[in-house]
């Protein structure tokens, strides 16, 4: 291989592993028992969106967890936390390990479990 051909290879595995690609998004879905609750995802401060139960939000994946606050007439609010969890070793940092480490930094490789369900409780009667 020529090194023009060399240095074209290795600039498209620098581009392939550096986050050029669209900002990956995971599905949310959350239940309530009973449905019909009105939940908000907040991290770090900010608010994600809200949903009505059952409902699925999209988000970019991060490295801080997500809260999830859910109110329904006539029950406790119910709060909750969807933990980030980092995701494992991939070949591709060997050869391109500043790109591993900035996704890690972001929090573009975390994942959120996919699928929670909550359970409201009724409020006392007064």
């Amino acid at each position: 291989m020529s090194r023009a051909g060399r240095t074209a290879a290795v600039a498209a595995l620098a581009l392939a592993g550096t986050g050029c690609d669209a900002a990956p998004r995971q599905e949310l879905a959350i239940e309530s028992d009973p449905p019909g609750a009105h939940c908000e995802l907040i991290r770090a401060n900010v608010q994600l969106g809200g949903i009505d139960t059952p409902g699925r939000l999209a988000v970019r994946p991060a490295r801080q967890d997500i809260q999830v606050v859910c109110a329904k007439a006539g029950y406790r609010d119910a709060l909750f936390l969807i933990r980030a969890e980092g995701a494992g070793f991939e070949a591709r940092d060997l050869l391109i390990p500043m790109a591993a480490t900035l996704k890690s930094l972001k929090g573009d490789r975390n994942e959120y479990q996919t699928s929670t369900r909550v359970e409201l409780v009724a409020a006392p009667e007064r």
